[in-house]
């Protein structure tokens, strides 16, 4: 009897210890880009990403993006670029999210301002 106990108290921790640390977590990562502008046709953006196998993927979505990718493991450099496609002022606004194993979101990276600009970049290694 004392030998299950202690076998269940071992996988017990193990499984604390290994979620704790990110042993076998899995991550979710959540890219959003939005463009704003005072001209309708300003808002055109080209968005790339890094996809779960490290490769960039490039996506012509208009004025907003939102993707999820995953599952990804400790240690992946996740990466979103948006650059303007047009020749009109724009604001970008760029966010990185990460879940660990389902949870909720947490956001790890911004890039936003009110100033115009023709690109932005953000950029977050999993840890």
């Amino acid at each position: 009897m004392n030998l299950k106990k202690i076998a269940v108290f071992v996988l017990i921790a193990f499984a604390a210890f290994g979620c704790e640390n990110g042993i076998g977590a899995e991550y979710y990562i959540k890219y959003e880009a939005n463009a704003s502008s005072i001209y309708y046709d300003a808002r055109l953006i080209e968005v790339t990403i890094t996809n779960e196998d490290g490769q960039k993927e490039t996506f012509d979505p208009g004025r907003s993006f939102e993707m999820i990718i995953g599952p990804v493991k400790k240690g992946f450099n996740a990466h979103l670029e948006v650059n303007s496609i047009s020749t009109a002022p724009m604001q970008l606004y760029l966010e990185l999210s990460v879940s660990k194993n389902d949870g909720p979101f947490a956001t790890k990276e911004v890039n936003g301002s009110d100033q115009n600009t023709k690109s932005a970049i953000v950029t977050h290694t999993v840890k």
